[in-house]
């Protein structure tokens, strides 16, 4: 039988404790993972112990309580003195505040950064962190926003170095200029569209998005609703707007038509190094807002086409083996 998930937390917690009664052991410590409790648990003071003897850890994971309360200045103490040599920090879970508003400032050689659900740590600090991220996930509260300016803030010193970007914001920021950041491979965008007019302007704003990477080999999008409004993206003609480096193309609840997809298919001067392409299987009619099923001809014809370019085409439900109800 499985251990539940208390058993899992009583084992982590035993082994925390073991690393601060063994400071030998701690000093081996590189990569960790702490499930931290709320205020006023005994534990907390484990949790904060054990991240400031396990002093050559490089890779953190904090899983922060549900509380909007300050950070204890015992733990961001800990994650400062980590700063010299600190590569890989994700925080999920809460939305503790920092006491101190250039903590991260503290973390100069950090290269990975994820923050899930810790919208706190999103807003401007008097300065921009000095770290040059190679990588950096982050999400938006649908209740509380933060303005997305406030993560190009904090990557102002990341635009030659950042390779990967990959964000889930509830609302599609209204100015995403990702112009500076020179180095990007992979982009990937989890949005909402909560309006046709929001839907439409969208559209304009990822044209121009895509049409400012110069590297760029990966890219996503995807509709965090299944039904309701998206980017027309072909009204753009956005499969025209990427740079010839993309290899892996990937649309989540976003329709196009197959007349287009066809279109750009024939024509070899668009996407010459594009190897996956992704698509939904439910494509727009008419007035670009009305969704119906691909029509397994069509289906058929778009994969045939792709293929004799080699590129290989994913339909969602053929890779979780369901039946299509398609003509």
């Amino acid at each position: 039988m499985a251990p539940t998930r208390f058993q899992l937390v009583k084992r982590s917690q035993l082994l925390l404790a073991s690393l601060v009664g063994n400071p030998d052991l701690a000093v081996l410590v590189k990569n960790l993972n702490i499930e931290v409790p709320g205020h006023g648990d005994e534990r907390l003071k484990e949790n904060s112990e054990a991240l400031t003897v396990c002093t050559a850890t490089t890779d953190l994971r904090l899983c922060l309580p549900m509380s909007s309360s300050p950070m204890p200045s015992t733990f961001e103490r800990a994650i400062a003195e980590l700063g010299p040599q600190l590569k890989s920090l994700e925080i999920s879970g809460g939305a503790w505040k920092s006491q101190n508003p250039e903590w991260l400032a503290n973390l100069r050689c950090l290269k990975r950064l994820s923050m899930t659900h810790t919208y706190g740590y999103l807003d401007p600090r008097p300065s921009p962190p000095a770290f040059e991220l190679e990588r950096f996930a982050g999400s938006q509260n649908m209740t509380k926003p933060v303005e997305f300016s406030a993560v190009t803030f904090m990557l102002s010193s990341s635009h030659s170095s950042l390779l990967e970007l990959d964000l889930s914001w509830s609302t599609f920021p209204t100015v995403f200029d990702l112009s500076a950041f020179t180095a990007l491979k992979t982009f990937r965008l989890t949005s909402m569209f909560s309006s046709a007019e929001k839907a439409h302007a969208a559209s304009t704003s990822l044209s121009a998005l895509v049409k400012s990477f110069a590297v760029l080999e990966e890219f996503s999008l995807s509709a965090m609703m299944r039904f309701g409004p998206t980017p027309a993206l072909e009204d753009v003609d956005i499969l025209r707007s990427f740079p010839s480096t993309l290899k892996t193309l990937e649309f989540s609840f976003i329709p196009f038509k197959t007349a287009y997809l066809l279109d750009v298919l024939a024509d070899l001067r668009c996407l010459p190094s594009l190897k996956s392409f992704d698509l939904y299987k439910v494509k727009s009619e008419g007035d670009g807002e009305t969704r119906v099923p691909r029509p397994r001809h069509e289906l058929n014809e778009i994969t045939r086409v792709a293929n004799e370019r080699g590129i290989e085409i994913e339909w969602a439900w053929l890779k979780q083996n369901r039946p299509y109800g398609g003509g």
